[in-house]
């Protein structure tokens, strides 16, 4: 709420995006959209990527691929755990780091089970309290945004007030539960 404050009286144009938004899209897909002025043709780009994407994914049986892009846009894993490995002696080289990641890759994919044993992750409580301040977040925020400027938001912003309704509430329980597992785990190379 400060920032935006503090920019708002500065600039006419100042824009609070969503990265936890649940529409479908990617986080730089929805952000050349909603957030950058007369971004129409990148935007449509973006979008048809996008689809082209989903689109090979449903044709994926397994839908492994799917989940390895979602994780691999929020995940250091391969890197945490190259960087132990050089340190430990393992010799560095661009050949041996791409067979490295092949190797990291093919164990991700095939191994899930066993690749998740190696992660460490929030616990519930440290997952409940994240989700509360979260709430707390956005309901403050929300109400902080004057009245007429609520009224003023325009479809890209996804009606803020949603979020204080019982219905948006539990949207945004379901969201951060749903995406629990991906974001708040990463490998333990310790």
């Amino acid at each position: 709420m400060v920032a935006r404050d503090y920019w708002i009286k500065h600039f006419d144009d100042v824009y609070v995006f969503n990265m936890h938004q649940q529409n479908g899209g990617d986080l730089l897909t929805n952000f050349v959209c909603q957030a950058i002025p007369n971004a129409t043709d990148t935007c449509n780009k973006k979008m048809h990527e996008l689809q082209q994407q989903q689109m090979n994914n449903d044709n994926d049986e397994a839908s492994t691929t799917n989940v390895k892009t979602q994780r691999r846009s929020s995940s250091l894993d391969f890197n945490k755990l190259y960087i132990v490995a050089t340190e430990l002696g393992f010799e560095s080289t661009p050949v041996k780091k791409k067979l490295f990641m092949q190797n990291f890759e093919e164990f991700q994919q095939l191994s899930n089970s066993n690749y998740d044993t190696f992660l460490s992750c929030l616990t519930k409580e440290e997952e409940q309290a994240l989700l509360d301040k979260s709430l707390s977040f956005e309901k403050d925020f929300i109400e902080s945004i004057p009245e007429e400027e609520q009224n003023n938001l325009d479809e890209k912003s996804h009606n803020l007030k949603h979020v204080l309704t019982e219905e948006g509430k539990e949207e945004h329980i379901k969201a951060f539960f749903d995406k629990a597992d991906d974001l708040f785990c990463e490998i333990n190379v310790t």
